[in-house]
């Protein structure tokens, strides 16, 4: 194997680039000053300085010993590396490549995530919302969207979507945030690539050759004292690395920057949580505002529910519909009263069965009793047939679903239905037996709790 002799320069060539760089420490230019890089004297490839006595040129294969100024440099970087406990954590910390998930949610900006993904997934998210109050009106025997005010339920909704939907977009930016960051400073602080194929890793301030032992994550540089990470991928340092800011020297100040730039992204998080917040009182009051509607159709369940009860007709009255029978409200304190059928409410089957048709709304809660007392009948009249029907949702029109079995009222007789659920109820009420309209039925209702 060649051999060479080599001995310290008594002066030192600094570049002149580097000689003006503001990111140079006192310490790096001191020992700048006193050594140039130590340089095969083979080939003049630099070299790192390695543990031994002896330098091997990993280029030409030529080894000497190493001068005496060099293996003092060396000796005194073991020692102020001894006491560098933080810096061994922060290395293995900051050592860590972000993963293909990171990187690509690092690469999103936020402003695409508020123009773009945010609206619509507040479309989305409000949707599976109203469904999912749907689904649990069918499960717990309370229509929600009638019994709760529209104060309710748009405090409800707007409370939902700043759980569902507001909160996560919020950490989603700080995270898209954080991990650009944290990118930035691990681009920093990445050491060059070799400048020649099979060459040693090179310090990212001086470009001198690094000498690290197997499974570093971090070494300091000898010449400039710069720390450098070793793990980082070049593919995806290199694109960051003309951006990431280089004012730092060691990784202590990396750390330090770290948490300043975190406790800032802290605040803006708690700002962004903070304001996006208000989204719930706009919604109540938009819900205050329907409230206080008089003319919704049908009025609130709170309002119907309270006092004695009446069944209107399931038809909203409207001029509209000047030619349409619209049967007159029928009130549980008028006891046994008359009640006939309009010749409009008379049917015909595609097998010519003639029936009558008439459907009211009336507000019951859970378990409350509707009792029904029949008196005179026509005599063709054998009885009248009652179901009871609700919706889960009326924001989209949900279809009337039956509510039990049908109730069958006889002339003379008494008939009840328990309400399983507290809803707006339409009570479809059907006679199946062909009489002339107008003939009089005596009835009455009441509710019980």
């Amino acid at each position: 194997m060649a051999t060479a002799t080599a001995s310290a320069p008594a002066s030192c060539h600094v570049d002149p680039e580097i000689a003006v760089n503001p990111v140079l420490s006192p310490l790096m230019l001191q020992r700048m000053e006193r050594l140039e890089v130590l340089r095969c004297e083979g080939c003049g490839a630099p070299v790192p300085i390695g543990t031994g006595k002896d330098v091997h040129c990993q280029y030409c294969g030529v080894e000497f010993p190493v001068p005496d100024a060099y293996a003092q440099m060396r000796q005194a970087e073991i020692q102020r590396d001894a006491g560098r406990t933080q810096a061994h954590a922060l290395f293995r910390t900051l050592s860590r490549p972000p993963g293909a998930i990171a990187r690509a949610w690092g690469s999103v900006s936020t402003g695409c995530i508020w123009l773009v993904l945010w609206p619509l997934a507040f479309v989305v998210d409000a949707l599976l919302i109203v469904k999912g109050l749907e689904i649990v009106s069918r499960n717990i025997g309370v229509t929600l969207y009638e019994v709760w005010s529209n104060t309710q339920i748009f405090t409800g909704v707007g409370a939902a979507m700043y759980v569902t939907l507001g909160v996560p977009a919020v950490f989603g930016i700080y995270g898209n945030r954080r991990t650009r960051s944290r990118q930035q400073l691990q681009a920093a602080l990445a050491a060059l690539p070799p400048d020649r194929a099979g060459g040693p890793a090179r310090c990212r301030s001086c470009s001198a050759p690094l000498d690290f032992p197997d499974g570093a994550t971090g070494v300091a540089c000898l010449y400039c004292s710069a720390d450098n990470l070793l793990t980082m991928p070049e593919a995806w340092v290199s694109r960051l690395r003309s951006s990431a800011s280089h004012l730092v020297t060691t990784v202590e100040e990396v750390a330090l920057q770290d948490r300043h730039v975190r406790s800032k992204e802290r605040r803006s998080l708690a700002w962004q949580l903070g304001w996006l917040a208000i989204f719930i009182p706009v919604l109540a009051g938009f819900g205050f505002v329907i409230d206080r509607d008089t003319s919704t159709f049908p009025p609130p369940w709170k309002v119907a529910i309270a006092g004695d009860r009446t069944m209107i007709p399931a038809i909203r009255k409207d001029t509209a519909k000047w030619d349409t029978y619209i049967p007159p409200d029928w009130s549980s304190r008028a006891g046994l009263t008359f009640f006939a059928f309009d010749k409009s409410e008379r049917n015909t089957t595609a097998k010519g069965t003639v029936y009558f048709t008439r459907s009211y709304l009336v507000p019951l809660r859970r378990g409350e009793t509707l009792e029904l007392t029949a008196g005179d009948f026509p005599d063709e009249a054998r009885a009248l047939g009652f179901t009871f029907r609700t919706q889960a949702s009326a924001v989209f029109g949900d279809a009337w679903h039956q509510e039990g079995e049908d109730v069958y009222l006889y002339p003379d007789r008494t008939a009840s239905y328990v309400a399983p659920r507290s809803a707006w109820y339409r009570v479809d009420i059907l006679l199946v037996d062909d009489i002339p309209p107008g003939r009089q039925f005596r009835v009455g209702w009441k509710v019980a709790s």
